[in-house]
């Protein structure tokens, strides 16, 4: 099959030749790159569009006047695309040169999956994994398996609760019956929203090891820890849940949900970052009723207690970790 390869950018005018010259050495050429520019100010989509002609790389370029954010640029590629499948990549990526083909082998192969993250590798660090699949817990934090550990261990496929949109496929179809990634979110957790909306609607997410692409991470965002971060993630993790999860199971988990923001809450503020994150989670459940929830359907009831079991599951990953 066909897939269309769709890259948010915003200046990152540094990654994008290693960007292009992986794309381009990829093994199974049948895709196009459709490369959403948000506004940048530092030459990147010209040296894309520059890199992609030399390589004679298929592509498209999407220019956005402003700064959208990551769901609003990933939303213009994927309405652009008119393949089956849709794989999403960060432009702080080197992809290994069967990334395209084994991608689209692990979609195939999984006719109920809506998503198929690939094995994301360190970049500087290529033993290390940075991230082989997305959780989340009662406590309303999300986590990535994997992240720092070697990858011996994590060379089987297997569900997972979300992908990582950094690199990952996506079944276009699915997008056309749930709806695309939401666009309030501007950065942060609408990766986990869109795999929740999709459990919900009865699809599959999935890691595959077969895929490999080696990492940067946080090139656009300042970095793991920054202000940007904490102004946005609190909010989105409240939004999070309130779309996705019916008020019985807001209800039960509520007394981990507040002990969950209360301990993170400490420790950002211990890090400098307490009026960032402190007023993220006020602007969350002050904003409440701006956020669309998604409707409870009885036929659905099956799937949210799978959830929830997984939800308690995830307890059990931190404490390992």
């Amino acid at each position: 099959m066909r897939a269309d390869i769709v890259v948010p950018n915003y200046n990152g005018c540094r990654h994008m030749e290693l960007l292009a010259k992986s794309l381009a050495a990829q093994n199974d050429s049948d895709f196009r790159v459709i490369f959403v520019d948000n506004g940048s100010e530092d030459g990147s989509p010209e040296l894309f569009e520059n890199l992609s002609a030399e390589l004679e790389l298929d592509h498209i370029i999407i220019r956005n006047g402003a700064n959208l954010g990551f769901p609003a640029a990933v939303n213009a590629g994927i309405r652009v695309s008119g393949e089956e499948i849709v794989i999403l990549l960060n432009n702080d990526i080197e992809a290994h040169p069967s990334f395209v083909r084994e991608l689209k082998r692990s979609m195939e192969s999984r006719p109920d999956a809506f998503s198929v993250q690939a094995r994301m590798m360190r970049f500087d660090d290529r033993d290390r994994l940075d991230d082989a699949g997305d959780g989340y817990t009662m406590l309303g934090w999300g986590y990535k398996t994997g992240d720092g550990k070697n990858a011996d261990g994590y060379m089987s496929g297997r569900e997972i609760f979300s992908s990582c949109a950094g690199a990952a496929a996506y079944r276009k179809s699915v997008f056309d019956e749930i709806g695309l990634f939401d666009e309030s979110f501007f950065a942060y957790l609408e990766d986990m929203d869109i795999s929740w909306r999709a459990r919900i609607a009865g699809y599959t997410n999935h890691y595959s090891p077969d895929p490999v692409v080696y990492h940067i991470g946080s090139s656009s965002t300042g970095g793991r820890r920054s202000s940007f971060k904490m102004k946005l993630v609190p909010r989105n993790n409240i939004w999070l849940i309130w779309k996705n999860m019916p008020m019985i199971f807001i209800i039960l988990n509520l007394p981990f949900i507040m002990a969950g923001i209360l301990i993170k809450g400490a420790a950002f503020s211990m890090m400098g970052f307490g009026r960032e994150y402190w007023g993220s989670v006020a602007e969350g459940i002050t904003t409440l009723g701006e956020v669309r929830r998604g409707p409870f359907r009885l036929k659905d009831a099956g799937r949210h207690i799978a959830i929830q079991l997984e939800l308690i599951a995830g307890i059990w990953h931190l404490i390992r970790k």
